[in-house]
């Protein structure tokens, strides 16, 4: 399963894509520099259970570490894939 991304001036996304639709997305806002805001996940009931929530809520945390941001996550979702993983995510989480 291919994440891909997308970015245009503060907004971005990671997403799944299959067939032109969107099956997976984590949407994120670039308020200031160097802060990355985690705004919403979804994913549709095709991919629920397989760990795609997880993957997409990882891919923006590498990227964040990549551009120096840190990470403020406004979305339960994310902030419990970041609760069970303390160790991996707490290097770029802003405190």
């Amino acid at each position: 399963m291919l994440i891909q991304y997308t970015e245009t001036g503060n907004r971005g996304k990671f997403f799944i894509k299959t067939d032109g639709n969107d099956l997976a997305e984590m949407t994120y806002l670039l308020p200031e520099p160097g802060i990355m805001i985690i705004d919403h996940t979804e994913v549709t009931d095709i991919l629920r259970g397989k760990n795609v929530g997880y993957r997409l809520v990882s891919r923006g945390t590498e990227y964040a570490r990549e551009k120096h941001f840190k990470i403020i996550s406004l979305y339960p979702f994310a902030n419990a894939v970041i609760k069970k993983k303390p160790v991996e995510f707490s290097n770029v989480l802003k405190v």
